[in-house]
C-alpha cells in the first residue's frame, strides 16, 4: 500500500467548497494551518516515510515503493501553493483532461 500524502499545509480544501465564497470566515475558521510531523507518526507506527522536494524525487520514490513486496508506506509530497492557486491548478487541470477525454 502506497500512500501519497499532498500536504498543502492544512484547510485548503475548503476552497474548493461553497464556503469559500465567504472570505469573511474562510481564513478564521477554516483555513487551520497545522504543523503534524507525519514522519514521527509513520515511525511510531512502523511505517515507512519518505518526503519528497521534487518531482523528480517524487517520481523515483513512487516507482520504488511499487516495487515492494508489501508493507505500507507514505509518500509526502509537500505544495508551495497557496490555496487559491491551488483551485486554479486543479481546474485547470481539470480543463485538460476533459478535453483529452471528450477527444477519444
Amino acid at each position: 500500500l502506497t500512500i501519497v500524502l499532498v500536504n498543502n499545509g492544512g484547510g485548503g480544501i475548503f476552497n474548493f467548497l461553497p464556503i469559500a465564497r465567504h472570505t469573511d470566515v474562510l481564513s478564521k475558521f477554516f483555513n487551520e494551518p497545522h504543523s503534524v510531523d507525519f514522519a514521527s507518526a509513520c515511525k511510531a507506527f512502523g511505517i515507512d516515510y519518505t518526503l519528497c522536494s521534487s518531482t523528480t524525487d517524487f517520481e523515483t520514490e513512487y516507482a520504488r515503493a511499487q516495487l515492494r513486496p508489501r508493507g505500507a508506506c507514505v509518500i509526502e509530497a509537500r505544495v508551495g501553493l497557496d490555496h487559491e492557486q491551488n483551485v486554479r491548478e486543479h481546474k485547470r487541470l481539470e480543463e485538460a483532461v476533459v478535453r483529452r477525454v471528450t477527444k477519444e
